[in-house]
């Protein structure tokens, strides 16, 4: 181990304190620095004992070429924790699992270690939904061939929940003592429409004139029937179409009803008038965007949207300008600073999943094709007349502005201009466009021309964004926690995630070398 480093050894719930490791034959010995409970310098472990070594960025890669060949069983931390109290830190995520209460916790303050026991340990996340769309369709398929389709209710009902989402891969199946991730994909199927709820008995409606409670609705069935990436998120954009608040669902809020999808696409327009572009930033939705609502003035939001992008496009250090924001914000709002991040993460993933925007850097933009489409859509009233029409609605899907034959033409006749525009052709024949399900099918056909069409030319690009991707390879490898882009965007890859990020970043190389 590199002279003056230090590296934190945990075995058998003590964490030690360590000032050298070296290797010999297959041996590694440690200097003890502190030691966590009774001061002792040795101590004689079981074969096969668990450990962890907790070791900063800089500390792991002065080490990890004399570790190499002991890394096999071992688990290698690099979490960092904030001291947010005199008696209580806080972690990004949830690390219950390894900081367990009864554990000695060794952590470091400038030049100072501190020795502390873990009295309580618990995940705060408040988030109750399901971070990645898609997965909630995997979810729903093994819910339907399941005995449990419409018995969800309950501890064990939780717990078999659970069991059956990591028996199809869709969860990791490790400690849950609070029962929460079954009601947590619970909740965020119910919530946007594809489970049945329980009607509230105060509101007088029969639970059967909307369904049996969390068995699969319409618009469920619909999703999880749909094959093609297009129809899947006609899926999505009709959930959110019809999903408002506050509602008889969720109505813990003190502003007028009104609905989160079409707020976010009318701010994305007022941008593109104002800018030229419809492009909104991740620190922008992180501490504006999402945090306003149709009462807010629109010409406001959008001010303070082009406020905080002009101080960041002009301060040295974006990634600090990005956390003094969060900051300010958690102070007004009273909100952990995290959860701004986790919340504008999972709230860009599930507009991603209408089909109406794409990335833009780590930000969102409008996708030109769609353009048409969301002009007439965030003109469309999307609030329910009552009750029942507000279930029916979440239930099945809302309607689109394509479900009218004459706005669906329209749209479908924008689309035809754009894939002439990039010499695509497409032959429509008049007689088969009699229905809106008939124009839709062509729409879908003139969507996937265009998308390949963008999918070419993104692969073209690829060879001169070399640089952007190196970096995601180094973030996956673990030998960055976080880049800064060229254009000051800040980019990490969730553990939780890696695998995903590895496929993507690899496709992109192959099409750079190509």
């Amino acid at each position: 181990m590199p002279a003056g480093s230090k590296a934190i050894l945990t075995i058998e719930q003590e964490q030690i304190l360590l000032s050298a490791m070296s290797i010999s034959g297959g041996t590694v010995t440690c200097t003890i620095d502190t030691r966590g409970y009774n001061g002792t310098t040795t101590a004689t472990h079981a074969a096969g004992t668990v450990i962890e070594l907790h070791l900063t960025k800089a500390h792991f890669d002065g080490m990890q070429i004399e570790i190499g060949p002991v890394t096999q069983g071992m688990i290698l931390q690099s979490t960092v924790t904030t001291v947010s109290a005199a008696n209580q830190h806080t972690i990004a995520g949830d690390q219950t699992t390894i900081f367990t209460v009864g554990r000695v916790y060794l952590f470091k303050i400038g030049s100072t270690w501190y020795r502390s026991i873990i009295r309580s340990s618990t995940y705060g996340g408040g988030n109750t939904t399901v971070r990645s769309p898609f997965r909630l369709r995997d979810g729903l398929v093994a819910l339907y061939g399941s005995e449990l389709q419409g018995n969800l209710r309950g501890k064990e009902q939780d717990i078999a929940f659970r069991k059956l989402l990591g028996e199809h891969g869709i969860v990791e199946l490790g400690e849950d003592k609070t029962y929460s991730v079954g009601r947590k994909w619970r909740s965020a199927l119910t919530k946007l429409g594809f489970l049945y709820p329980e009607i509230p008995k105060s509101l007088g409606i029969d639970q059967a004139q909307i369904g049996e409670v969390d068995r699969i609705t319409p618009n469920g069935l619909r999703l999880i029937k749909a094959e093609t990436v297009p129809a899947m998120q006609e899926c999505f954009l009709r959930s959110l179409a019809a999903y408002v608040i506050p509602s008889v669902l969720e109505d813990d809020y003190e502003f007028s009803v009104f609905s989160p999808l079409q707020h976010i696409l009318k701010i994305m327009l007022e941008l593109e008038r104002e800018t030229g572009d419809s492009r909104i930033n991740f620190i922008e939705m992180a501490v504006v965007a999402q945090l306003t609502n149709s009462d807010d003035d629109l010409s406001e939001v959008v001010h303070r949207v082009l406020d905080i992008r002009s101080r960041r496009l002009s301060s040295d250090n974006k990634r600090k300008f990005d956390r003094v924001e969060r900051e300010k914000a958690s102070v007004v709002h009273d909100y952990k600073e995290q959860t701004f991040n986790d919340y504008a993460d999972t709230n860009i993933r599930y507009l991603k999943a209408t089909g109406l925007v794409q990335g833009a850097g780590r930000g969102i933009s409008i996708i030109p094709e769609k353009h048409l489409f969301i002009e007439k859509f965030v003109q469309q009233s999307q609030m329910p007349q009552s009750e029942i029409a507000y279930f029916t609605a979440l239930c099945n899907g809302a309607a689109l502005p394509t479900d009218d034959k004459d706005s669906a033409l329209v749209v479908l006749d924008d689309l035809l201009e754009r894939l002439k525009d990039k010499n695509l052709k497409l032959e429509v024949k008049k007689e088969s466009l009699k229905t809106p399900a008939d124009i839709g099918q062509v729409r879908f056909q003139a969507e996937e021309l265009l998308s390949r069409a963008n999918e070419e030319k993104y692969a073209i690009d690829q060879a001169a964004e070399w640089k952007e991707i190196a970096t995601y390879m180094d973030l996956i490898s673990g030998k960055l926690r976080s880049a800064t882009l060229s254009e000051g965007n800040q980019i990490q890859v969730p553990k939780a995630e890696a695998a995903a990020y590895f496929e993507w970043v690899l496709w992109r190389a192959f099409l750079a070398i190509v």
